[in-house]
C-alpha cells in the first residue's frame, strides 16, 4: 500500500470553524509552538524505565516556524536548537541530527551552525556526546529506484516487452520497479547515501544511534500472481528460487516478500556498512500480509533495538471516525488487529508505529487531543513501546505548528503511563479478548483473526488487556471513542461491564483513555487502581499544572509499602465504578515514599496528603522535598479520609517554594504504620482549601539531642535522646524516649504530645565506621641466634604505636620479647594487631681441652675436645667433639647447640718437635790393636747416652 509521508506539519487554522465543537479541545491561541512545548505538564516517566526513545518524524524546522511570516531562516534555526533540546531532554525523543541526510547534507552544510538546522543540532551533539541521535534517509528519493528512465530490464514488462502494473496488467505512462531489476541499481542508489552519511557521521564524531528510512520506493506486486504470470524474468525467478509452478497465494506472498526485503537489503547495506553499530529501521513493516512485504521477511530489513524486532505500521487518525476503518492508506485499529496475529506468531510482540492525528486545513475537522491519546494508549496495550511521531502538510501556506504542536507530546505521555506497566510490556501477554470475530470486519482483511478487544456491549468501548506471565496480575486499557468533534457525540466519561476470565469487571472509560492495574491474586482482596488519573480530555495546553499524585503509584519500591483496594459497602463484586487504592504499611516502622515531580516555571506549591488513622490511635507523616527542609503532618487521628496540610511544626500550610523548572523528588514517611495514605496534592493555588475543619495542632517539633559523636568506631554507640513528649516512636521501632545506637543507620522520631498532635524529627545519620583489623608480617623468622635480627611491618594506616614504644610502620627487632603495633586507619578508629612473639637465644661459649701437653716429640699426639654441643666443626674440618692431633698448628672449634646458634672456642697451639739426628765423629783410627784408642765424639744432642 502506498502512501506519502513528507517531513511536514499539520495543516491548522487558529480560529474555530465549527460552532459545535468544544473550545477546551483547542490550543488558546496565544501561544507560539514552543511556548507551548515548554508549557506543558511533563509526561511523568518512571525513574529508571528502560523504554526506547520516540523518533521525530516531523518537520522540526516547520515546528520552529520556519515559512511563517517574518521568521527569517536564522531565527528559525535558533528556534529549533531549543526545541531540539526539549524534545530530548524532557520528553524521550532522539536528538535528530538531519531529517533527510541528502538534504543539508554536505561537508559545509555541517559547519553552518546558523542556517543550517544539521550544523546546528550536530554541533549541540558533538558538545553533549550522552545524547542519543537519529536521522532519516529517504529511498524514495533516491536517483535510480523511482526513475523512470532506466533500462527495460529494471522493470515489470511481458514478454512483447510492454510494461505491466503491479497487477500484471499492461499500462503506459508510466513503469514499476521490478522485482528481478538489476542489483546494480540499488547498489548504486545506496552508494547515493553513502557520503551524505559520511558527512553526517564526520560531523558528528562518533557513529549515529539510528537511522530510519522512508522507503516507499518500490510497489509490492499483486497477490493475483499475474505478475509472474505475464513477466518471463519474474517467473523464471519464481521458479529458480524453488516456489512452485501451481501458484498459492502463500507462495506468492512469501516471494514477493523475499524480493523486496532482498533488494531493500542491498541497497541498505551500501551506506549502512560505514556505520555498523547504527540501528537501521524502515518505514511500513507489519504484519499486514495483503499490502505489507510478509513480515517474517519484511522484518528482516531493519535492525533489531534491544533484541527485539518492532513492527514500523502506521496510525494515521484522519478523521475522528477514522479510529476503527482504515480508508486507502489511512489505518485505524482494523488494520493493526490485522497485523498483531502474523506479528505475534512470529514471536514479535513490541510494536513502534508511526503516528499522526490528522492534517486537515479545518482544525475541527481533525482527531481532538484526548481521542488521539486514548488511541494511542491501545496501540501502546497491543505493544507500542515507542513512536515516530509524524505530520502532513498538503499545500501552502504552511499553517503555525500552535495549532499542531500538542500532537508532538501525546506519544510521550502515552509512553509515560507505559513506563509504570513496563513489567507487562517486556514480560507479558497481550490476551486475544472475546469481541465477535466480526468486529472490526468492515475494516479487515482478517475476519476470523482475533481482535485482541474484549467485549463491552459498546462497540465505541475499547478494552484491551496485557496479562503478567505467569501471575494473575493484568494492565486493562479502556477508551470511549468518538466519531465526530461535535459536544456530545460521546460522553466524556462513562462506565461499561466487560468479562475477564471468572470476573466481570466495572470500570470507567473516558475519553483519553484510562489505563488500570487489576491484581487477582488474593481473590479475597482484590487491588484495583488507575495509572493515567492525572490526563485530561483538554487541549493539554490547558491541562492542569498541579500534580495530583496517587500515593499507590510511588516511583521506589518499598517492601512495608503495600497497594490496598476498598470499596463502599454494598458494592457488588468486580465493581470499581467507586474505588479508592491506597498504601497501606505492612511493618511498623514504614519506609519512605518518593514521587518525582518535574514543575514547569513555577515558583511555589502548596502541599496537602489525603489520608486516614486505622484506629484513631493518631499519627503523622514527614514530607521533604530535595533542597528544602522537611515539614511534618500530624493529628491524623481519624479513621476517615481527609485532607491534610498543616505542619505541625510551625502551624503553618506547608508550602515548596523556589522551584526552579528541574526533577524533584517528594519523601513521604509515615510516623507508624497506623497511617495509610491515598494522595497527594501539590497545587499551585494558594487559596486551595480542601479540609477547612483541620485539627489545631499547635506548635510541636520534634528534635534529637546525641550524647556524643554520631560517627564512631565499631563496638562504639551514640544515645539519642527525642524531644520531650507523651509517647515516642522511633524509626527503628523503639518507643522509648532515648535509644543507644550501635549500628550505622538514620533515625528519626515521631513525637506524640498527647493532644493527638505529633511531629517527625529531621533524621539523624549514624555511621559505624568498621575497624579493619591490624596485623603485623615479618621479613623473616622471629626465632633466631643471638645477634641476629627480624623486621616487623605493621598493616596500611594512618600512625603506629608499637608496644615497644617506636612509631614508625615498620621496626628491626633483635632482642627477645613480645611485639604489637596499634594501627590508626585515619577514621578515627584505631585497631591492635595480635602480638608477635620473637625469641633470641644465647650460643654457649665453645673451649677446647687437650688429653696432654701441647708440646711433644715428632711421633706423639694429642687429643683435643670441644666443650659440650650438638655438632662440631674444627678448624681442620673435622666435625667429631674430639680430635687427635699428631701435627704442629693452631686448631679451634665451632660448637653448635640445639637452636643451632654457634660459638667459636680460642684457638689452640699444638708444638711437634723433630727428633735428633746424632752424629758421630772419629778422632783417630778406626782400626785399633789391643791396648790402642781412638777418640769418638757424638754431636747434635743436648745429651747422651753411649
Amino acid at each position: 500500500m502506498k502512501k506519502l509521508l513528507l517531513l511536514i506539519s499539520l495543516l491548522g487554522v487558529v480560529g474555530l470553524t465549527n460552532a459545535q465543537t468544544d473550545p477546551m479541545e483547542f490550543a488558546t491561541g496565544t501561544l507560539s509552538a514552543t511556548q507551548q512545548l515548554q508549557s506543558y505538564p511533563l509526561p511523568r516517566l518512571k525513574p529508571g524505565h528502560t523504554l526506547n526513545r520516540n523518533f521525530i518524524w516531523f518537520d522540526i524546522e516547520y515546528f520552529s516556524g520556519w515559512q511563517q511570516p517574518g521568521v527569517s531562516r536564522t531565527q528559525m534555526v535558533a528556534t529549533a536548537k531549543v526545541n531540539n533540546e526539549e524534545f530530548y531532554k524532557n520528553w524521550n525523543y532522539y536528538f535528530m541530527i538531519n531529517g533527510k541526510i541528502d538534504s543539508y547534507g554536505t561537508a559545509s552544510s555541517y559547519t553552518d551552525t546558523v542556517t543550517s538546522t544539521p550544523g546546528a543540532f550536530a554541533a549541540i551533539a558533538k558538545r553533549n556526546p550522552s545524547y542519543k541521535t537519529s536521522a532519516i534517509c529517504l529511498m524514495n528519493q533516491t536517483p535510480l529506484i523511482t526513475s523512470q528512465n532506466l533500462t527495460p530490464d529494471n522493470y515489470v514488462r511481458n514478454s512483447s516487452g510492454q510494461y505491466l502494473d503491479m497487477g500484471g496488467n499492461v499500462v503506459s505512462g508510466v513503469k514499476y520497479f521490478s522485482p528481478t531489476a538489476p542489483n546494480s541499481t540499488l547498489i548504486s542508489d545506496g552508494n547515493y547515501l553513502k557520503p551524505y552519511f559520511q558527512n553526517l557521521l564526520n560531523a558528528l564524531g562518533r557513529p549515529l544511534d539510528i537511522m530510519n528510512d522512508n522507503g516507499e520506493a518500490m510497489y509490492l506486486m499483486s497477490l493475483n500472481g499475474k505478475v509472474i504470470d505475464n513477466d518471463p524474468v519474474v517467473k523464471a525467478d519464481y521458479l529458480n528460487l524453488g516456489y512452485p509452478a501451481s501458484k498459492t497465494t502463500e507462495s506468492i506472498n512469501d516471494y514477493r516478500g523475499r524480493k523486496y526485503a532482498d533488494q531493500v537489503s542491498l541497497y541498505r547495506d551500501q551506506f549502512m556498512s560505514i556505520s555498523p553499530s547504527t540501528a537501521y529501521t524502515f518505514y511500513g513493516l507489519d504484519g499486514q500480509s495483503d499490502y505489507r512485504p510478509v513480515w517474517p521477511r519484511g522484518k528482516a530489513i531493519q535492525s533489531k533495538i534491544n533484541g527485539h524486532h518492532y513492527s514500523t505500521g502506521d496510525f494515521y487518525l484522519r478523521w475522528p471516525d477514522n479510529w476503527k476503518a482504515w480508508a486507502g492508506a489511512w489505518h485505524g485499529l482494523g488494520w493493526f488487529a490485522d497485523c498483531k496475529y502474523f506479528e505475534e506468531k512470529a514471536g514479535d510482540s513490541l510494536m513502534s508505529p508511526f503516528v499522526c492525528a490528522g492534517w486537515n486545513a479545518d482544525e475541527t475537522q481533525n482527531p481532538r487531543p484526548a481521542q488521539y491519546l486514548a488511541c494511542l494508549k491501545v496501540l501502546a496495550a497491543w505493544g507500542s513501546e515507542f513512536f515516530y511521531t509524524g505530520f502532513f502538510n498538503l499545500s501552502t501556506p504552511f499553517p503555525d505548528a500552535k495549532n499542531w504542536g500538542w500532537q508532538t507530546v501525546m506519544p510521550v505521555y502515552t509512553q509515560g503511563i507505559v513506563s509504570r506497566y513496563e513489567e507487562f510490556l517486556r514480560n507479558g501477554t497481550l490476551l486475544e479478548g472475546d469481541v465477535p470475530r466480526y468486529f472490526l470486519t468492515t475494516t479487515t482483511l482478517q475476519p476470523n483473526n482475533p481482535k485482541y478487544l474484549f467485549y463491552t456491549g459498546d462497540a465505541r468501548k475499547l478494552v484491551a488487556v496485557r496479562k503478567l506471565n505467569g501471575a494473575n496480575k493484568y494492565v486493562i486499557t479502556a477508551a470511549q471513542m468518538v466519531d465526530a468533534n461535535t459536544i456530545g457525540n460521546a460522553p466524556n466519561s462513562s462506565f461499561a461491564k466487560f468479562k475477564l476470565g471468572n470476573d466481570s469487571l466495572k470500570i470507567e472509560f473516558r475519553r483519553q483513555g484510562s489505563v488500570y492495574i487489576y491484581d487477582a491474586t488474593n481473590p479475597s482482596a482484590k487491588v484495583f487502581y488507575q495509572l493515567d488519573k492525572w490526563h485530561q480530555y483538554e487541549h493539554p495546553e490547558r491541562w492542569s499544572k498541579d500534580f495530583e499524585l496517587e500515593a499507590e503509584l510511588a516511583d521506589n519500591s518499598s517492601s512495608s509499602a503495600k497497594i490496598a483496594t476498598e470499596v463502599p459497602a454494598g458494592t457488588p463484586a468486580n465493581d470499581y465504578s467507586n474505588y479508592t487504592s491506597y498504601i497501606t504499611f505492612t511493618s511498623a516502622t514504614p519506609t519512605v515514599l518518593q514521587y518525582s515531580f518535574n514543575p514547569r516555571n513555577q515558583p511555589t506549591y502548596y502541599f496537602w496528603v489525603r489520608a486516614r488513622s486505622k484506629n484513631s490511635t493518631g499519627g503523622g507523616i514527614s514530607v521533604g522535598v530535595n533542597g528544602q527542609a522537611s515539614k511534618s503532618i500530624g493529628c491524623i487521628t481519624d479513621t476517615q479520609w481527609k485532607w491534610y496540610s498543616v505542619d505541625a511544626c510551625s502551624g503553618q500550610n506547608i508550602k515548596f517554594t523556589s522551584l526552579a523548572s528541574q526533577q524533584y523528588l517528594l519523601s513521604l514517611t509515615a510516623s507508624s504504620s497506623n497511617i495509610e495514605i491515598d494522595k497527594v496534592l501539590l497545587t499551585t493555588n494558594a487559596s486551595t482549601n480542601l479540609n477547612p475543619n483541620q485539627p489545631a495542632c499547635g506548635t510541636v517539633v520534634a528534635t534529637v539531642n546525641t550524647s556524643g559523636p554520631t560517627t564512631f568506631c565499631q563496638g562504639g554507640s551514640v544515645t539519642l535522646t527525642a524531644s520531650a513528649g507523651n509517647s515516642y516512636t522511633w524509626s527503628n521501632g523503639q518507643t522509648t524516649q532515648a535509644i543507644t545506637v550501635s549500628q550505622s543507620g538514620s533515625y528519626s522520631v515521631s513525637v506524640n504530645t498527647g493532644t493527638g498532635c505529633a511531629a517527625v524529627s529531621a533524621p539523624v545519620a549514624v555511621t559505624v565506621n568498621a575497624n579493619t583489623p591490624a596485623t603485623i608480617s615479618n621479613s623473616g623468622p622471629t626465632n633466631f641466634c643471638q645477634g641476629g635480627s627480624v623486621t616487623l611491618t605493621a598493616s596500611s594506616g594512618n600512625a603506629y604505636t608499637w608496644s615497644s614504644g617506636q612509631t614508625t610502620q615498620s621496626i628491626t627487632v633483635s632482642q627477645s620479647g613480645s611485639y604489637s603495633v596499634s594501627v590508626n586507619t585515619g577514621n578515627g578508629c584505631t585497631a591492635v594487631s595480635a602480638p608477635v612473639n620473637v625469641s633470641v637465644t644465647s650460643a654457649i661459649p665453645a673451649t677446647v681441652t687437650s688429653s696432654g701437653p701441647l708440646t711433644f716429640c715428632q711421633g706423639g699426639n694429642v687429643t683435643l675436645t670441644a666443650s659440650t654441643g650438638a655438632s662440631f666443626t674444627w678448624s681442620n674440618g673435622l666435625t667429631s667433639p674430639s680430635i687427635t692431633v699428631s701435627s704442629s698448628g693452631t686448631y679451634s672449634v665451632v660448637v653448635a647447640n640445639s637452636n643451632g646458634c654457634t660459638s667459636a672456642s680460642s684457638p689452640v697451639n699444638v708444638s711437634v718437635a723433630a727428633l735428633p739426628v746424632p752424629a758421630i765423629t772419629v778422632n783417630g783410627p778406626t782400626t785399633l790393636n789391643i791396648g790402642q784408642s781412638t777418640i769418638l765424639t757424638a754431636s747434635n744432642a743436648s745429651a747422651y747416652l753411649w
